[in-house]
């Protein structure tokens, strides 16, 4: 199967998060007869690529991201571009991995390639957490996420999430006196962006705290009111929280907050610019014709999760495609962009077999 076949076929496969089961069982089936070792499909729906010898002195992962966000797009070829959801969030990388690794392994000499397609990165990064866990110490660590063929992304941004409640008797419509639970709740997220505001005065979008009102909801029972409101932030590298939780504090009254604290909290991460990895992506792409850009991305991704679990490990993000038509309708992939990144990505792995 021809890279452009095996991306369209992966993308035609529908794949929300938590429904990663049949794209996975492809991928594992397709990759044996494609030339892998080993395959396997994990209990979480992660599936795992092996290629290179099993006594190898270095190994280098290759981590994509299998799942989508809804809903399911219509697949089309036209021109160029392949259309579908998740042909460039992410399952253009994923694919740009596969055929990557097959390729410069009849070049390896000293290193093992694992391709490893998590499962729910849009929704927690649960997938990506699972295999962190389970690998040993990787010596690099790729990460599949658009960027364009020329682009290498160094870093994200963190996240968490802090929800607000409070309930209270409702008081009648004609007081005006005393605000209901909804004005309580919209006063305190309005002391929230305000903080936020002047926290970025005269800092970038990558340095700023930006936050958002996720899920905002209201009841009212027997005369008895209560709200419910989620917000999400994102946080700069080395952001201190502990004067945003004092404004909280002053500001909830007499409500409850808590902090989310779960799988879907990240710090934010920043990859050195000095080390064999981004320099075998440096020459590769100028190889290739490219003029290579370093970038850092506001979201969060699966490179969050490895870096804090292999800090001392090299680790860049890299992927075909305009990030700017994730999650959108006219989500597409250039298939020349996409052939170049397999040439570029094959490149850097060769170059690592000799210089990590």
């Amino acid at each position: 199967m021809q890279p452009a076949e095996f991306l369209q076929k992966i993308v035609s496969i529908y794949s929300p998060s938590e429904r990663e089961e049949e794209v996975a069982s492809f991928i594992s089936d397709e990759a044996k007869k494609l030339g892998f070792e080993k395959t396997e499909v994990d209990h979480f729906n992660n599936v795992v690529l092996e290629i290179g010898s099993s006594d190898a002195r270095k190994t280098i992962v290759l981590l994509g991201h299998i799942d989508t966000v809804k809903p399911f797009l219509p697949v089309k070829v036209e021109g160029d571009e392949l259309f579908g959801r998740g042909s460039v969030d992410a399952k253009g990388s994923f694919a740009t991995f596969v055929f990557a690794a097959l390729a410069a392994s009849k070049k390896l000499k000293n290193t093992k390639i694992v391709v490893a397609g998590a499962s729910q990165e849009e929704k927690h990064g649960t997938g990506a957490r699972v295999l962190a866990e389970k690998f040993e110490k990787p010596n690099a660590v790729i990460i599949g996420e658009p960027s364009s063929f020329e682009g290498i992304t160094l870093g994200y941004k963190g996240t968490f999430s802090m929800e607000f409640f409070k309930r209270k008797t409702s008081a009648h419509s004609a007081n005006d006196s005393e605000k209901n639970a909804i004005e309580e709740a919209i006063a305190f997220t309005q002391k929230v962006k305000a903080f936020c505001e002047k926290f970025n005065e005269g800092k970038s979008v990558w340095e700023g705290l930006q936050q958002r009102v996720e899920k905002f909801v209201y009841d009212e029972v027997n005369g008895v009111e209560q709200v419910k409101v989620r917000v999400k932030f994102r946080t700069p590298l080395g952001f201190d929280a502990s004067e945003l939780k004092k404004l909280v504090g002053e500001n909830k009254n007499g409500g409850a907050v808590s902090y989310l604290q779960s799988w879907g909290s990240e710090e934010a991460c920043l990859a050195s610019k000095n080390s064999p990895l981004v320099k075998a992506f440096l020459s590769s792409i100028r190889e290739e014709g490219g003029t290579p850009v370093f970038k850092v991305k506001t979201g969060t991704a699966d490179m969050n999760t490895f870096m804090k679990a292999f800090p001392d490990t090299p680790i860049v993000s890299y992927g075909p495609g305009d990030s700017n038509l994730d999650h959108t309708p006219e989500e597409r992939i250039d298939l020349k962009e996409f052939e170049k990144a397999i040439e570029i990505l094959t490149k850097v792995l060769v170059k690592l077999d000799e210089s990590l």
